[in-house]
């Protein structure tokens, strides 16, 4: 029981019985401050105390009997609502983690669609380089094919190859072989439309 409950409780007891403070305090021992102190809620009795409090109340052992299991039910009441306010307390802040998650976990698809759109972007500039590559690489094979020739060239030309990457690491001949053969493919699809 809480210091609040066992206030009003004594109080409500006390005045039930028409006894003031300091009549209480003459028939039990207990100090008139402590008394105060107990029924405003600033304080709770030892066992002892309350021995004295109902003995100070009443005479009858039947009727101390049946304050001790009034105040006994009150203190189950107590601790009864304290439990379901605590169950209602956690109920909230699980609705309100519930929310959160809910919104996190829209947020981690929302970056989820986003990352595969930019996979695809990062693969169409990727298919772009690559197509560039074989642009320029026809380029310099012409030119070096004119250079071979005996045909002048200006300044101007720039007849090194371009290296393709693919994670970081150059393409080997084969693998650029591979991709020749892809985009020749390509070619040939679109140029059949």
């Amino acid at each position: 029981m809480n210091e609040i409950h066992f206030a009003n409780y004594l109080r409500e007891i006390r005045k039930k019985k028409k006894m003031t403070m300091v009549e209480l305090s003459k028939v039990t021992g207990v100090s008139q401050s402590y008394l105060s102190q107990l029924e405003n809620g600033k304080s709770l009795p030892t066992d002892s105390i309350v021995s004295k409090l109902l003995s100070g109340l009443t005479d009858s052992i039947a009727e101390q009997d049946e304050i001790k299991k009034e105040m006994n039910n009150r203190i189950l009441l107590d601790e009864s609502s304290k439990t379901l306010s605590d169950l209602e307390a956690k109920s909230s802040q699980l609705t309100e983690g519930n929310i959160l998650l809910s919104k996190l976990t829209s947020q981690a698809n929302a970056i989820s669609e986003w990352n595969g759109k930019l996979d695809t972007a990062n693969k169409t500039v990727n298919l772009n380089n690559v197509l560039n590559y074989f642009k320029k690489n026809e380029e310099v094979q012409t030119t070096i094919e004119k250079s071979l020739s005996g045909k002048f060239l200006g300044p101007e030309v720039d007849i090194r190859k371009i290296a393709i990457e693919l994670d970081g690491q150059p393409l080997s001949n084969e693998e650029v072989k591979a991709l020749e053969y892809l985009v020749i493919g390509i070619q040939k699809n679109r140029n059949k439309k």
